[in-house]
């Protein structure tokens, strides 16, 4: 699980979000993994592809669910 993303966008942190390779592009890549099987070979399967049931986002958080 990964807490308090809501504090990304406010005071010094304000713009991070925005930087290459920044946690919210990372999440998208965890997306696109999770997803691999159905990319057609464009993403190979990995761990995370493997060991993952979904992702799930709230508000100021993300959890991955294993199985």
């Amino acid at each position: 699980m990964v807490e308090d993303m809501g504090t990304l966008r406010t005071g010094k942190n304000s713009g991070r979000h925005r930087q290459p390779g920044f946690v919210y592009k990372r999440v998208k890549g965890f997306v696109d993994r999770l997803n691999a099987d159905h990319t057609r070979g464009l993403i190979v399967p990995d761990f995370l592809t493997r060991q993952t049931l979904g992702i799930s986002f709230y508000d100021s958080m993300f959890a991955f669910r294993q199985g």
